[in-house]
């Protein structure tokens, strides 16, 4: 999970030094993301409040998920950059814990509207995939935790179970690089192997690492691959630091409740990853390890 750090910076834009592409090489959005920060005005007035918010800001949990329920499938499909062959054995573990963020409050009609995948539905759970575990017999085992609220309503409700399965697979076809099948059972266990405890940074000023209660569109960004990382800079021009929430998956960065789709898989849970706040030039710049460099 990527640290938020602040950086005292003396450049007057962090998109002005980073990136190392002409500018004839970018591609049209990131062309006007750069013409739109170089136009761009720095309020030093909040220099530094944000740097009194932001220290401090994230408290790292020890979180031990608890067993829930499990599916089995198996892997239909595989990429080149996959370790794992055709036919291979997978089971997630489906397990919960209070520490995980939990999802926005959201009535019946937009929970229905993620679950039969609508565009413009904004409903959706935070998960937090473990490592990939072998077991004995040589299948895959992931564990996808999510908070207790939502865990315990797809107990009751069989539809949300099968978004939250639906979203779990996604996860581990993202993280593994395979295609699963879709024709999976439930073997009636909690889940197989003892399930690891695992680190995770809350920020203490939200609730939540990955969702918003304030609908926003993600602003423009300048990504790019370099030296087996994926760079990314998002220019901050309105919000506190104090407020920002970052997460990401094995392919989106979330954002304060904004979804940006990352251009190459990561890997989520390496310990070089790190997202760090500039504050002369306002721009969040993050650094996530490819899954494949």
């Amino acid at each position: 999970m990527p640290t938020l750090e602040l950086i005292e910076d003396d450049a007057p834009s962090f998109l002005l030094n980073k990136p190392k592409k002409d500018f004839d090489q970018l591609s049209k959005e990131e062309k006007k993301a750069w013409l739109d920060r170089l136009s761009s005005e720095v309020n030093p007035s909040q220099l530094e409040q944000l740097a009194a918010q932001v220290l401090n800001q994230d408290d790292t949990v020890n979180v031990q998920p608890q067993a829930g329920y499990v599916c089995k499938t198996r892997v239909v499909e595989c990429q080149s950059n996959s370790k794992y062959a055709k036919g291979t054995l997978v089971y997630i573990n489906i397990c919960y814990a209070p520490e995980i963020p939990a999802p926005p409050i959201a009535d019946e009609k937009e929970i229905e509207r993620a679950l039969n995948a609508e565009p413009g539905a904004s409903y959706q759970v935070p998960l937090s995939m473990g490592q990939p575990r072998t077991h004995s017999n040589g299948a895959l085992v992931m564990d996808a935790c999510i908070n207790t609220q939502p865990y315990l309503k797809s107990e009751k409700n069989l539809d949300f179970r099968l978004y939250l399965l639906e979203l779990a697979m996604e996860y581990v076809e993202d993280i593994v690089a395979v295609s699963l099948s879709r024709e999976f059972t439930m073997p009636s266990v909690p889940s197989i192997g003892k399930i690891p405890s695992r680190l995770l940074k809350i920020p203490a000023a939200s609730p939540s690492l990955l969702v918003s209660n304030e609908k926003s569109k993600p602003q423009e960004h300048v990504m790019w691959p370099e030296s087996g990382f994926l760079k990314m800079v998002i220019p901050i021009r309105d919000t506190h630091a104090s407020s920002l929430a970052v997460d990401v998956t094995a392919n989106q960065l979330i954002l304060n409740g904004s979804s940006y789709d990352l251009s190459h898989p990561i890997l989520v849970h390496d310990p070089n990853n790190k997202v760090e706040f500039y504050q002369k030039s306002r721009d969040l710049v993050v650094q996530l390890k490819l899954s494949s460099p």
